[in-house]
C-alpha cells in the first residue's frame, strides 16, 4: 500500500490528484479481493463460533465499525465465491473487480447453479471489460433467462429480509419471503397491530407505529419457533 494518507492533496495539480484517486481505487480492489478470499474461508470454518457468536456477521459487527446487514451480505457473497472457481481465479489474478464478482455471486442460486457452472467463464470474460453498472445489467439479463420461473413460492432458501437505517435516521424494511413465512408474519403483525390500536383504529391496515410494535411481537414469536425446532 502506498503512503497516500500522508500526501498533501491541496498541493497536487488536477492530473496528480486524479492519478492518486485511480491508485487508491486499485488498492481498494486488491484489498477487497483478499478480504473476500480470507473471510470466505473464515466464515466457512465457522471460526466465529469459538467465541459463542451465532454467525460471522454478528461476530464482526460486535468487533468492528461495520453494520451487521452490510457485512452479512459480504460474507454471503464470499461463501458463494468459494464455489465459483473461474470467478475466484479472475479476482486473484486481478482480472476481475471484486464488485463485479459479487454481482455474479448474487446471481447464483439453486435454480441457476447448473446454468452458471456452464456459463461462468463466459460471464467472467464478458463482464471483465464492462463497467460495474453495465455488468449488473448484463447479469440481470442472463439471470432472467436462466431463471425464468423465479423462486418457488414455497422456497424458504430464497427468503430475503433487510432492515436498514436511512441518513435521516428512519428505518426501511424490504423483503421477499415464501408463502408460509409471509402468511405467518402477516398474521402476527396484523393481530398485534389491531390489539395495539384498539377498536377505534381497526381496519385501516398496518401503519408505521403499528408495524414497529408488531415487530417486537414478531421477534418473540421467532424465538419461540426457533426453540420448538
Amino acid at each position: 500500500m502506498c503512503e497516500s494518507s500522508n500526501v498533501d492533496t491541496t498541493g497536487l495539480d488536477d492530473a496528480a490528484l486524479a492519478a492518486l484517486v485511480v491508485e487508491l481505487q486499485a488498492q481498494a480492489d486488491r484489498l477487497e479481493a483478499v478480504r473476500l478470499r480470507v473471510m470466505g474461508e473464515w466464515d466457512a470454518r465457522a471460526v466465529w463460533a469459538l467465541d459463542g457468536a451465532c454467525n460471522g456477521a454478528a461476530w464482526l459487527a460486535a468487533r468492528g465499525n461495520v453494520a451487521r446487514s452490510a457485512v452479512g451480505g459480504f460474507l454471503r457473497d464470499a461463501r458463494r465465491l468459494r464455489h465459483m472457481p473461474a470467478t475466484a481465479a479472475a479476482i486473484g489474478d486481478g482480472l476481475l473487480a471484486p464488485a463485479k464478482a459479487r454481482l455474479l455471486a448474487r446471481a447464483v442460486n439453486e435454480r441457476t447453479a447448473e446454468a452458471f457452472a456452464r456459463d461462468e467463464q463466459l460471464l467472467v470474460d464478458t463482464v471483465a471489460g464492462l463497467t460495474v453498472d453495465e455488468a449488473a445489467q448484463l447479469i440481470r439479463f442472463w439471470q432472467r433467462n436462466a431463471d425464468q420461473d423465479g423462486p418457488d413460492p414455497r422456497d424458504r432458501d430464497a427468503n430475503v429480509l433487510s432492515l436498514s437505517q436511512t441518513f435521516s435516521g428512519r428505518w426501511q424494511i424490504n423483503g421477499n419471503v415464501d408463502v408460509e413465512s409471509g402468511t405467518v408474519l402477516h398474521g402476527v403483525l396484523s393481530a398485534y397491530v389491531e390489539e395495539a390500536r384498539g377498536p377505534a383504529r381497526a381496519g385501516r391496515g398496518i401503519d408505521g407505529d403499528g408495524a414497529a410494535s408488531a415487530c417486537r411481537c414478531a421477534g418473540r414469536y421467532g424465538e419461540a419457533e426457533h426453540r420448538r425446532r
